[in-house]
């Protein structure tokens, strides 16, 4: 059985009053099928992960452009089926949980490049 171990490492002193200093980390079994890659995206909606092709699972989501690109214009839209749900500008990410019920997709939400989206899926 895999493993896989995410981390999530939030610190500041001013962003806040207080000082902020959280971190939170999971230790989660991969009991399935993973995948891990990089598709470019285009103007239209195209699945990454279609409907009941995975169980369950964790969902990793990295936009590639360079985070001094503009937001506006290199910027990946995630849908879980055809609502679009999250915006992903420029070197940000996401990870979250995914009931693979509907497709997932991304698309390109710009007038710049369009960005690669690194993908990571993990059944548990």
């Amino acid at each position: 059985m895999a493993t896989v171990t995410p981390t999530l490492t939030i610190t500041s002193s001013d962003a806040l009053v207080d000082t902020l200093s959280l971190s939170v980390n999971d230790s989660l079994e991969v009991l399935g099928q993973s995948q891990y890659g990089k598709k470019q995206t285009t103007a239209s909606l195209a699945v990454l992960f279609a409907s009941g092709s995975f169980n369950t699972s964790y969902v990793f989501l990295k936009n590639l452009s360079p985070s001094d690109i503009s937001r506006g214009t290199d910027g990946i839209v995630v849908a879980f089926g055809s609502n679009e749900e999250l915006a992903l500008g420029p070197g940000e990410f996401a990870f979250f949980p995914w009931d693979g019920g509907t497709n997932l997709q991304v698309k390109h939400n710009g007038t710049g490049v369009a960005p690669f989206c690194e993908f990571a899926i993990f059944e548990f």
